[in-house]
């Protein structure tokens, strides 16, 4: 049986162990992760908004069965230009 200071010396140990470079390297990785992310978000901001200028103005008002065919093929070939690598339409129930 494990007496009181032998316990809380193992939890110390454990807790210094846990917080070893190891994680702080992970934290770093993420970091610089999310950064190269968002400086992809910030480099093809251009392209994005332009998708959505096309989009916009395309007519699909399915209550009014207005260009509900047209909308759907052009969102697949945006989401493809978008860098999406499967694209597909499937039926919905009205």
């Amino acid at each position: 049986m494990m007496d009181r200071r032998a316990f809380l010396l193992e939890a110390a140990a454990g807790a210094a162990v846990s917080s070893l470079p190891h994680r702080r390297a992970g934290a770093a990785a993420a970091e610089a992760e999310r950064k190269a992310i968002y400086a992809e978000v910030d480099k093809r901001a251009g392209e994005a908004v332009d998708r959505l200028k096309e989009w916009i103005p395309q007519p699909s008002i399915n209550s009014q069965s207005v260009g509900m065919k047209e909308g759907a093929e052009l969102m697949m070939r945006l989401a493809r230009d978008a860098g999406f690598q499967k694209v597909y339409t499937f039926a919905t129930a009205n």
